[in-house]
C-alpha cells in the first residue's frame, strides 16, 4: 500500500521549504536543519542540494522524497548501510517495493544526509527563469537571514556574490546593485508582483516575515521583470501548514532595540485548510550622537491562503509599513579642498513614511500539462520631508527668499523650510499561462500591466505630477531533450505617458525653483517598444555536475522628451549579455563558477548637462556611450562538517574600460563560517570591497577615494532549551568608519544581545 496517500502532489506546490519543522511544516519529531538551501527544491537550479535530518523513522525521510521523483543517494553515518534507487518519472513509491525500507523503530536514528536532484516543473512553477540561469541565481532563506542577523531586506543580500551595498543619508538610504550594475538598480517584485517604484522600501521591509530572497544577479531575467538591465530580486514571504510562533527580541549599541513577533497555522474550514499568518515588527535607534540619525519603525504583516477546489490555490498577503527617521548628516571627506566644504549642519527628517501592499494570487492546475497564474496587486507609499533646521556660514550654502525671488548667501541662518511629500502609488496584474505541447515541451505565454502614479512627482521630480502605464508581453518556450534544458524567449514592453514632466539634471541644484516652472509637460504620449530576447540551455554532464548558457540581447529606445548633448534624439542602445556557468554538488556541498558579459553599443547615460532651450523647457541632456563589463563569480557552500562545521566563501570579480562618475568595487570577496556543538554557536562573517573612486556628493567636485576596506560581524549564541536562543552579536569588529558613499561613513563597533525562539 501507499504509506503517504496525497502527501507527494501537496507538496509539489507547497510554498514552504521542506527544511524548518520537518518532513511537513509543524510535522517531525526532533528533525532540524542546521545548513540548507532549498533553492533546487522552488527549480531556481538543477544542481544537488543537501535535505539533512534527525528523524525517528528514517523510512519516512526517504519514501517521502522518493515520491517527490528526484533522484536519491544517501549518505548515512556511523555504519548504517542504505541502497540507492532512482525511480522512473511520475512513479508511486510504495514501502514494499522500496529499496531503502529500513526497519522500523521506536529509538531516535542517528544523522541521515539526502542528496536529492528535482527536474524543473515550469508547469508548476510558471515563472520560473532561464535554465541557462542557473548559475547566476541565488537563493537566500530565512535560516541564512537568522544566522546573519540581519534586521530588513538590504542586510539580507549583504553576503550574496558581489552585492555592493551602499549607504547614505538621503531619501533612499540604502541601494544594492550586482556586478557593478546601477542606474538602474535591481528591481523588485513581491510574491511575483513586479514593482515599478521600491528602492526607498527594502531598507526598511522587516526581514522577519521573509521565507527567502531569489535574486537573479544577471540582467538577463524575462519573466520576473521589466526593466531586468540590473537584476531582479523577489521576495517570498512567510506562511505555516501547522502551528507556530516566532519571536525575536534585541537590545544594542545606540539606545537601538528590536523586537519581532510572528504567528501562523492552518485551521479547518468548510471550503478546506486555511493558511494564516500575522506579524509585527518594532525597531527604533537613537542612532550616534551628533549624526542625526535616529529611527523608528513599525511593521505590519498578514496572511491567508486556501484551497477553493482541488487545483485552486489563492493567497492573500498584506504589508504594512509606518516609520519616520532623520537623515544622516553629511561629513566632508579627508581628503576634500577645505575652501570648498560643506559647513552647514541640516537636520533633515523623513516623518511620517508608510507604504501599503497587498496582492492576490491565484493558481488553478487544468492538468499535468496546463496551468495559469494570475496576480493582483496593489502598492501605496508616501514620505513627507522636511529640514527642521538649517544652519550656514558665509559662503557656504546659499537659499532661495520666495519674498525677493533672489538667492542669498546669509551670515547665519536658522529656518524653518516647507515640508515636501513624495506620495505614489500604482496597481496592476500579472498572468502566465504554462501549457505543455507535447513531451517535454513547455510554452509559457504571460501579460502584465502597471498603472504608477505620483501625484505630485517624487524625490527629485516633486512639484510635478508623474503618471504612467506600462503594458508588456512575454512568450518562452523551454524543451528538455535528454541532458539538454533548452529555452528561447521574447518580452515586449511599452508605456503610456499620461503626465510626465521633464526637469533639470537630478543632481544638478544651481537652478531658481522659479526657472523650474516652465520644464516641459509630456502628455498621452507613448514611449517607444521596447524588446528583449533571450536564449538560454543547461547541460547535465553528471548527475551532479551541469553546465549553463544565456545569451539575451535587445534594443532600447530613449523614452520620449530626451535630447543628447547636441540637442539631437539620442542614438538607440542596443543590448548584448552574455552568463557562462557551471554548477556542481556532492556529499561535501556545492559550488558555482560563472562568467558575464555585457556588451551596450550606444549605451544610454544621463550627462552632467542640462539646458534650458530657446522656448524655455529644461532638459536634462543624455550621451551615448559604449560600454562593456566582463568578470567571474564564484560561490562555494558546504554542508555540515562532522555535525560541527558548515562554511561558505564567495567572490566577484569585473573589469569595465568605461571611467564614469559612478564607479564600482572591481573586487567583492565574502565568507562565512559557523560551528555548532554543545548547544553553542559561532557565526563568523567576512566581507572584502575593493578600492574604487567616486565624486557623487563631492562637496569640491573632486573625485574621493572609496572602499578599500574589510568588515567582520560576529555571532555568539547558545541554545537554552530546545526552541528558545540567546545570543550576542557584534558588527564592525574592527570599528572602522569606511564609506560606500562620500560624506556617509560607517557607524563603527556595534553590540547588541537578544532572544530568538522558534515554537511549533
Amino acid at each position: 500500500m501507499d504509506l503517504f496517500p496525497g502527501i507527494a502532489d501537496q507538496w509539489k506546490r507547497s510554498d514552504s521549504p521542506i527544511c524548518h519543522d520537518g518532513i511537513e511544516k509543524g510535522a517531525g519529531d526532533s528533525s532540524y536543519c542546521p545548513f540548507s538551501d532549498f533553492s533546487s527544491y522552488y527549480g531556481i537550479s538543477d544542481f544537488l542540494h543537501p535535505i539533512r535530518r534527525k528523524v525517528m523513522r528514517s523510512q519516512f525521510v526517504l519514501l517521502m522524497l522518493l515520491s517527490l521523483n528526484m533522484t536519491i543517494n544517501t549518505h548515512a553515518s556511523d555504519g548504517l548501510i542504505v541502497d540507492s534507487v532512482a525511480p522512473t518519472q511520475n512513479s508511486t513509491v510504495f514501502a514494499i517495493d522500496s529499496a531503502l525500507l529500513l526497519q522500523d523503530s521506536a529509538i531516535d536514528m542517528y544523522s541521515i544526509t539526502v542528496f536529492g536532484k528535482r527536474l524543473r516543473d515550469v508547469v508548476q512553477y510558471p515563472r520560473l527563469e532561464s535554465p541557462g540561469l542557473a548559475a547566476s541565481t541565488t537563493t537566500v532563506n530565512d535560516t541564512a537571514i537568522e544566522r546573519q542577523g540581519a534586521k530588513n531586506l538590504i542586510q539580507a543580500l549583504q553576503y550574496v556574490p558581489g552585492a555592493f551595498v551602499e549607504s547614505r543619508g538621503k531619501k533612499v538610504k540604502q541601494f544594492v546593485s550586482f556586478r557593478g550594475q546601477k542606474y538602474p538598480y535591481p528591481t523588485y517584485a513581491i510574491e511575483g508582483a513586479w514593482q515599478n517604484e521600491f528602492q526607498e522600501l527594502p531598507y526598511f521591509f522587516s526581514s522577519g516575515d521573509i521565507e527567502r530572497i531569489e535574486i537573479t544577479r544577471s540582467s538577463a531575467a524575462l519573466l520576473s521583470s521589466l526593466t531586468s538591465l540590473s537584476g531582479v530580486v523577489n521576495v517570498t514571504l512567510k506562511k505555516f501548514d501547522t502551528p507556530a510562533t516566532q519571536y525575536d527580541v534585541e537590545y544594542g549599541s545606540f539606545e537601538t532595540y528590536h523586537a519581532h513577533l510572528l504567528h501562523g497555522s492552518t485551521v479547518p474550514s468548510r471550503i478546506g485548510p486555511v493558511k494564516y499568518s500575522a506579524g509585527v515588527t518594532a525597531e527604533h535607534t537613537d542612532g550616534p550622537e551628533g549624526k542625526n540619525a535616529a529611527q523608528s519603525l513599525l511593521n505590519f504583516y498578514g496572511y491567508t491562503g486556501l484551497n477553493p477546489t482541488k487545483n485552486l490555490t489563492l493567497d492573500f498577503r498584506l504589508f504594512h509599513l509606518y516609520g519616520k527617521r532623520e537623515m544622516q548628516k553629511f561629513e566632508n571627506p579627508p581628503e576634500t579642498n577645505l575652501s570648498k566644504a560643506v559647513t552647514a549642519a541640516p537636520d533633515p527628517t523623513i516623518d511620517p513614511f508608510h507604504a501599503t501592499f497587498f496582492n492576490l494570487k491565484s493558481f488553478y492546475v487544468f492538468s499535468p500539462k496546463a496551468s495559469l497564474e494570475a496576480i493582483g496587486y496593489y502598492t501605496n507609499r508616501s514620505s513627507t520631508f522636511e529640514v527642521s533646521k538649517y544652519y550656514t556660514k558665509k559662503d557656504s550654502i546659499k537659499y532661495y527668499d520666495s519674498k525677493t525671488k533672489k538667492w542669498v548667501i546669509p551670515d547665519t541662518l536658522t529656518a524653518l523650510l516647507p515640508k515636501t511629500v513624495d506620495k505614489d502609488w500604482e496597481w496592476g496584474i500579472n498572468i502566465t499561462q504554462a501549457l505543455s505541447l507535447f513531451n517535454n515541451n513547455v510554452l509559457r505565454v504571460g501579460g502584465l500591466y502597471n498603472h504608477w502614479t505620483a501625484p505630485n512627482g517624487k524625490r527629485y521630480y516633486s512639484g510635478y505630477r508623474c503618471e504612467n502605464q506600462t503594458v508588456s508581453f512575454v512568450l518562452v518556450d523551454e524543451h528538455r531533450l535528454g541532458k539538454w534544458n533548452l529555452d528561447a524567449g521574447l518580452r515586449g514592453a511599452r508605456t503610456y505617458n499620461d503626465e510626465y514632466t521633464v526637469i533639470k539634471d537630478a543632481y544638478d541644484n544651481s537652478l531658481e525653483p522659479g526657472v523650474l516652472k516652465t520644464a516641459s509637460i509630456i502628455k498621452n504620449t507613448w514611449d517607444p517598444l521596447a524588446l528583449n530576447g533571450n536564449v538560454g540551455a543547461s547541460y547535465d554532464i553528471l548527475e551532479n555536475l551541469a553546465l549553463h548558457a544565456n545569451l539575451a540581447f535587445g534594443t532600447i529606445v530613449a523614452r520620449t522628451g530626451t535630447l543628447d548633448t547636441t540637442y539631437n534624439k539620442p542614438t538607440d542602445e542596443n543590448r548584448i549579455k552574455i552568463d557562462v556557468g557551471t554548477t556542481f554538488g556532492n556529499t561535501l556541498g556545492k559550488a558555482t563558477l560563472t562568467g558575464f558579459y555585457t556588451y551596450r553599443k550606444n549605451a544610454l547615460l544621463m550627462s552632467n548637462r542640462m539646458d534650458t532651450l530657446p522656448d524655455g523647457r529644461i532638459y536634462s541632456l543624455y550621451r551615448n556611450r559604449n560600454i562593456d563589463v566582463k568578470g567571474v563569480e564564484i560561490d562555494v557552500r558546504s554542508n555540515e562538517i562532522y555535525n560541527l562545521a558548515t562554511l561558505f566563501a564567495n567572490g566577484m570579480l569585473k573589469k569595465s574600460p568605461y571611467d564614469s562618475l559612478e564607479n564600482t568595487p572591481d573586487q567583492i570577496v565574502s565568507a562565512g563560517l559557523t560551528l555548532e556543538r554543545f548547544g553553542a554557536t559561532l557565526d563568523l562573517f567576512g566581507k572584502y570591497v575593493g578600492p574604487f573612486e567616486n565624486k557623487r556628493f563631492s562637496p569640491d567636485g573632486a573625485l574621493h577615494p572609496l572602499g578599500d576596506f574589510s568588515t567582520l560581524d560576529i555571532v555568539l549564541g547558545y541554545q537554552l532549551n530546545k526552541t528558545t536562543r540567546a545570543f550576542v552579536r557584534m558588527e564592525n569588529v574592527t570599528d572602522d568608519p569606511y564609506s560606500t558613499a562620500i560624506g556617509y561613513p560607517d557607524f563603527g563597533r556595534r553590540m547588541a544581545v537578544g532572544i530568538s525562539a522558534r515554537v511549533r
